[in-house]
């Protein structure tokens, strides 16, 4: 199987500001550096660094020699880039101190492929290759339907996004790779619900399914309380996305046989050794919220417990700062998280622009298992998140759940969970209640359900009485006004 990407190249020119330039003013910069980019340059060198062999086909400035010559010190293959009249495409990118950017593209060269080098190129690779291709380059039909008629495999990235992308002939696409703001135009959707169904209407050819990774951070979690190495623990997990609740934990002993883990993980905070200060994915995370819920429902649920504490309305209440202290809820953790994440995407841009080669270990992320049981055909379980056609019978039909998934060539298939604790149903109900009533108001363009699910919301009814839920949604609605649909900003 060979790797074939037909993308743009470019080199950016990236300035260092404090704040973005605003029409009619000129402002100096921190600092100027130049490197090579392009939405497909960029993905070729992440399949080369990966491992696996690449093929990179473009278009370049005649005069631009030395960008092959460090593709091939990338390991990229640069035999199907041609030389062109044009200037090699380029981007001015402002990046200020919050570690937002600004990009201005002009595609030059990129814009300069010819239905020749599509047909030389293409015609080098065979059934069962794949092609990436992105948005940034021209004839992007014609290479779809050439690779096509390949029975090449085919990957397409929808970005920038073009009015003329829905035109193209996605149903000839394999995988589209899309983020909700291309989700948005290519579906004519608001949420990500409705984004995900409206593209599995259109193109019922491609598999969707919605990630998270609680499940594996908690199940290393445990495992590190419990002691016991990860390999040998056997779970099961089902319910909502950030409500899901382990059905099954369980040790491989020995002799082939399974260990319930539940008394050993009761047993521990009973007696106050779990959760162990060792064990926290984030040191001001401790564990507490969730072994507390296990002690009154019977379950561990999936979610950190200073999001899950959101969720219910029992841990986060005016005035009860015992609450806060006893189970050790950082109220303003995300902040804090927010901006030590940009401080390290800063250290990371700077890292990864000044060596050559990146090491990329393994992660408990689910996308590289995904990719690679759909393109090689061996199977892999996730849990993933799907609408819920039956998955879990005493949920609402159509709703999202998140189930064990197994992947292969043919796409997604999702297990059937039935037998969830009713204790367990009724908390996850109570958050698919605000879900389902969010997704009116977008569907009807109604204000009122934007009350009606605040009204449900577990920890909001907890809290306020009716007028100040009211009031509250006027105020969120009047601070995010530049944000939301029309229907929204007119006073009910």
């Amino acid at each position: 199987m060979k790797i074939l990407n037909f993308g743009s190249i470019n080199k950016d020119y990236v300035y260092s500001v404090n704040e973005f330039v605003n029409p009619g003013e000129t402002i100096k910069t921190n600092d100027f550096k130049e490197f090579l980019g392009g939405k497909g340059l960029n993905q070729s060198v992440a399949v080369s660094r990966s491992g696996s062999k690449i093929y990179h086909a473009g278009c370049i400035n005649k005069n631009d020699e030395k960008i092959k010559k460090q593709l091939n010190e990338w390991r990229v293959d640069t035999s199907n880039i041609y030389y062109v009249d044009e200037p090699t495409g380029h981007a001015i990118i402002q990046v200020n101190t919050n570690g937002e950017n600004s990009i201005l593209i002009h595609g030059g060269s990129n814009l300069e492929i010819t239905s020749k080098q599509i047909d030389q190129t293409i015609s080098k690779f065979r059934e069962g290759d794949i092609l990436i291709i992105q948005n940034e380059i021209n004839k992007i039909p014609e290479i779809i339907d050439r690779a096509y008629s390949q029975r090449m495999k085919i990957i397409f990235n929808p970005a920038p996004y073009s009015k003329e992308v829905l035109d193209y002939p996605l149903k000839k696409v394999n995988t589209l790779i899309y983020n909700e703001v291309e989700g948005k135009s290519l579906s004519g959707k608001i949420t990500i619900e409705e984004i995900k169904g409206e593209l599995l209407e259109k193109f019922p050819e491609i598999k969707q399914v919605g990630l998270c990774h609680s499940v594996q951070h908690t199940v290393n979690e445990l495992a590190s309380d419990l002691k016991i190495p990860v390999s040998k623990i056997r779970y099961l997990s089902a319910g909502i996305n950030h409500v899901a609740y382990f059905l099954k934990f369980e040790e491989l002993l020995d002799d082939g046989s399974y260990n319930d883990l539940y008394p050993a993980l009761k047993k521990g905070y009973e007696d106050g050794f779990f959760p162990r200060p060792e064990s926290m994915t984030h040191a001001r995370c401790p564990n507490k919220v969730r072994y507390e819920m296990m002690k009154r429902v019977g379950y561990f649920v999936t979610e950190s417990s200073e999001h899950f504490a959101e969720y219910v309305p029992w841990f986060i209440k005016a005035g009860r700062e015992d609450i806060i202290e006893k189970f050790g809820i950082p109220l303003d953790e995300y902040p804090k998280r927010c901006v030590e994440q940009i401080e390290e995407w800063q250290n990371q841009l700077e890292e990864f622009t000044s060596e050559k080669k990146i090491e990329v270990p393994n992660s408990v992320e689910y996308a590289s298992q995904i990719i690679n049981s759909v393109w090689t055909d061996n199977p892999s379980t996730i849990y993933g998140n799907i609408s819920n056609k039956g998955f879990i019978p005493d949920l609402p039909e159509g709703c999202a759940v998140e189930v064990p998934c197994i992947i292969d060539a043919q796409g997604i298939h999702p297990n059937r969970v039935t037998d969830i604790p009713p204790q367990l149903l009724a908390i996850m109900r109570s958050n698919i209640n605000v879900q389902e009533l969010t997704v009116k108001a977008l569907v009807a363009q109604d204000r009122q359900y934007v009350y009606h699910a605040a009204m449900m919301d577990p920890h909001t009814g907890a809290e306020l009485d009716l007028e100040q839920i009211w009031q509250m949604v006027d105020e969120l609605i009047d601070a995010h006004r530049d944000w939301l649909p029309e229907f929204l900003k007119s006073t009910v």
